[in-house]
């Protein structure tokens, strides 16, 4: 039984002043250190609204709010949560570059 082994190829490719940068196998270059980091930030802007919405709905009705008190406290906690957690995110991958 033959096993075959994929792996990601990485290609050396030519600016026309000398500078070599690493690509892919179809051309593409890499992203950006800054690119990198606003990636990290906006994943984990969604990831942090994601929890904080689960987390703040639960914790707002089992005090009892209702209506635009409910709204409001999960869109706040939504947001702290989210700029949280998107900003450790932007700076782990800042310490990644």
């Amino acid at each position: 039984m033959e096993q075959k082994y994929f792996m990601k190829h990485v290609y050396l490719l030519s600016d026309h002043d000398g500078k070599r940068e690493a690509g892919g196998p179809y051309g593409q270059s890499q992203p950006s250190c800054f690119n990198r980091v606003k990636m990290g930030f906006v994943t984990g802007c969604a990831v942090g609204m994601a929890a904080g919405a689960l987390f703040s709905t639960f914790s707002c009705l089992r005090i009892g709010m209702q209506g635009q008190e409910l709204m409001g406290g999960i869109g706040k906690t939504m947001m702290q949560s989210g700029g949280t957690f998107g900003t450790f995110m932007a700076t782990g991958m800042g310490i990644r570059c």
